[in-house]
């Protein structure tokens, strides 16, 4: 009776992830949310075992794979890592901070690993293919510009010497890139989830954003990577743009977020918390507008959040008031 009824279980979440699948199949413009493919699979994790996901997540392949082998690819590398081991951490009850890094973990690598398929079974470059793109997209920007007749040759250079440059940079800041996607997707994914295990009347931890802290292990890996990434732009000269571009902008992230979350969480011990969180969303709406001002902004986060990643101030006020 039980092994029926997590078959019917399995067979209605596939169904469901099938259907999600092929909606934003249907609409492209709408596959910056394919995590939501997975969360079925997520669900059904929490509900049963690994072993039950792995088969739904290869029967929703297997129906994938009619339609769209490339797709079905870029669902089995990307999607599914993400959404198998999450399911499989809220199956065991991990704590929020380890279930978002241990899935996002998996959907760099599922990035990886679909990047390298697509190169060796369809000869497909990503990386190629995006620079080509952005070419032919120069070029014929430029074409309608000299048509319109309002820039001189020189200024027409420099625009596009300028634009050739963000090319470079954005090519240079693709392992960025899929690390910040990879990490976006889980927290979406995460959130998506535990609100459907909640609305299904079952027992997740509850965390918010004001409770975002980096402690123990958390802290020694992201010192241990700032160490190995400041080593290698020593030891590799050539290359010290491509770390700062791509390791320190993540470690910059990592540290405005932390002290945003400080923020936060003091703006929820004010009397008028609400007043205050409208304030501090305003300001960060207005900021974004303002150029210098919002650099400035950032920057007083980051020392913000460096400095409670060794003074951990939450646990400090909370410690004082027992």
């Amino acid at each position: 009776m039980k092994n029926t009824k997590t078959l019917t279980t399995a067979a209605i979440m596939v169904a469901l992830a099938v259907t999600l699948g092929m909606v934003l199949y249907i609409l492209p413009f709408f596959q910056f949310a394919l995590f939501i493919i997975g969360v079925p699979i997520v669900i059904l994790g929490f509900k049963t075992d690994i072993k039950i996901q792995l088969l739904a997540s290869l029967a929703l392949l297997l129906i994938l794979m009619m339609f769209d082998p490339v797709y079905a690819l870029m669902i089995g590398c990307v999607v599914l890592p993400l959404s198998v081991l999450q399911g499989y951490c809220f199956h065991k009850d991990k704590k929020t901070s380890e279930t978002i890094f241990i899935s996002g973990l998996g959907m760099v690598f599922g990035f990886i690993a679909f990047l390298y398929s697509l190169n060796m079974l369809f000869n497909i470059d990503i990386l190629n293919e995006l620079t080509v793109l952005f070419d032919q997209s120069l070029v014929q920007l430029r074409s309608f510009y000299e048509t319109m007749n309002n820039f001189s040759e020189t200024e027409l250079n420099e625009i596009f010497a300028t634009l050739s440059e963000y090319k470079t940079y954005m090519i240079m800041m693709m392992p960025a890139t899929i690390i910040l996607v990879s990490y976006l997707a889980a927290i979406l994914s995460f959130m998506t989830s535990r609100k459907i295990l909640l609305r299904m009347g079952e027992s997740v931890e509850k965390r918010y954003f004001k409770d975002f802290r980096i402690q123990g292990q958390g802290r020694m890996v992201l010192m241990v990577v700032l160490g190995v990434v400041t080593l290698m732009s020593i030891v590799d000269k050539s290359n010290v743009e491509y770390y700062l571009f791509n390791f320190m902008s993540i470690f910059t992230l990592i540290l405005q977020i932390n002290g945003l979350a400080f923020v936060w969480y003091l703006s929820e011990r004010h009397p008028n918390r609400k007043s205050m969180r409208s304030i501090i969303i305003i300001i960060l709406l207005l900021s974004s507008f303002l150029g210098a001002i919002a650099l400035i902004i950032r920057f007083m986060l980051g020392i913000l959040g460096f400095a409670d990643l060794y003074v951990d101030f939450r646990k400090k006020i909370e410690t004082r008031e027992q």
